[in-house]
């Protein structure tokens, strides 16, 4: 999220929680844990400038929604949700 918040993209496997979110807003490259796949991503990434600014344009725009007090309403709403069901 540093990385995005700073107007990198990022290189990141599916596992990552936040792959879907990544890959939604255009921010980096979704890659699986393979030798062959990653180096090919790589590649990819380095060879375009103007799309690593474009991807890393889009993350910073995406790392808007997990500042720390957006988080922390996001956290109380949750909260205040299940308390009311309960």
């Amino acid at each position: 999220m540093e990385a995005l918040a700073c107007g990198i993209p990022v290189i990141v496997s599916p596992q990552v929680n936040l792959s879907e979110a990544i890959e939604a807003a255009g921010a980096g490259w979704i890659v699986d844990v393979d030798r062959e796949d990653l180096t090919a991503t790589l590649r990819e990434a380095l060879s375009s400038e103007a799309e690593r600014l474009q991807r890393g344009k889009a993350g910073k725009e995406m790392s808007a929604r997990f500042t720390w007090p957006q988080v922390a309403c996001e956290i109380l709403d949750m909260y205040a949700k299940v308390l009311t069901t309960n």
